[in-house]
């Protein structure tokens, strides 16, 4: 209450007028601090853009079954014992909201870098005492406010964002929250792009934990669970370049049959798409290939996921 109290004043003087401090003000009678916080970014939105936010239906039951689809797999990951979860780049804020619903005893923040983003998406739902939304670039909100994060889950961003933006710009906070979690599902799931992020990520202390692929309106997705290892962790054994995007997936007990086909599927098509971009460049030499197109092509191999697909001209 105190440390968002200076908050709600400085966005009720932002209005301008006393008529807007004293309605922003009144918010501080909410009974929860998110939904206060909430309100009080929407007045401040509506006085100086003249939009008028008028909750919806909630999106979760009524909208896109693609949609929630795409998106369980992240609420079905995050960690149950995650006290604290952040969705980074939230947009329209459905995640945020599956995850605040998922367990109503957990906080759920959500970022995204554009104010309007978050007018026209996440401040339209309805309100949950345990979800609140800041506005600010990817962690930095999170660590302006100090706040010890268990999970962050990252989705609808393309691997050179999330990369770039992310996992390199950002490292620093990641590790200043205490985040013990990170769940991915980036937009691009390209090998080259996919095996980017794992070596990333296996080289500073992060694991494969658990993952998930989803196939949709002629896309897959693939979702991943990286927990952060006190020491070297369990891939160094392997070594690094031996752990492939799909390599829990295919090898887990755990996962079903219905899984290991979707990443069949999935190497195959890949496969096929590597095959047809080599022609394109003329050539039958695996030294146009990308190097981590190539890597994971021999992990393919090695693993047996393909027992019946040739290679030729590739390996």
């Amino acid at each position: 209450m105190k440390n968002q109290l200076p908050i709600i004043m400085i966005m009720a003087l932002l209005t301008r007028n006393a008529t807007g401090f004293l309605q922003t003000m009144s918010l501080l009678n909410s009974k929860s601090p998110n939904i206060r916080l909430n309100q009080a970014i929407k007045y401040r939105h509506q006085q100086q853009f003249g939009v008028k936010i008028k909750p919806s239906c909630d999106p979760l039951i009524s909208k896109s079954p693609k949609t929630r689809r795409r998106l369980s797999p992240l609420v079905e990951l995050t960690s149950k014992e995650a006290k604290v979860v952040a969705d980074i780049g939230c947009d329209h804020g459905l995640l945020s909201r599956a995850l605040a619903k998922k367990d109503k005893k957990r906080q759920v923040v959500g970022t995204d870098i554009s104010l309007e983003a978050l007018q026209q998406g996440a401040f339209q739902l309805p309100q949950l005492e345990n979800l609140s939304f800041r506005e600010g670039p990817g962690l930095e909100p999170l660590l302006k406010e100090n706040m010890a994060v268990d999970t962050v889950c990252i989705a609808g961003m393309g691997v050179n964002t999330m990369m770039n933006e992310i996992l390199l710009k950002q490292r620093a906070i990641l590790q200043q929250i205490v985040c013990r979690q990170l769940v991915l599902q980036p937009t691009n799931n390209r090998p080259r792009n996919l095996v980017q992020i794992y070596q990333h990520l296996l080289q500073n202390l992060w694991q494969v934990e658990k993952e998930n692929m989803v196939y949709l309106s002629k896309r897959w997705y693939l979702t991943t669970s990286f927990v952060r290892c006190s020491s070297s962790p369990l891939s160094a054994v392997k070594g690094v370049d031996n752990v492939w995007p799909g390599d829990v997936l295919w090898h887990s007990s755990q996962n079903s049959l219905e899984q290991r086909i979707l990443y069949q599927q999935y190497a195959q098509h890949h496969v096929m798409w590597l095959k047809h971009d080599l022609k394109k460049r003329g050539g039958q030499q695996k030294r146009f290939l990308n190097p981590l197109d190539l890597q994971w092509l021999q992990e393919m191999r090695k693993a047996n996921v393909l027992k019946s697909m040739h290679f030729d001209g590739l390996l």
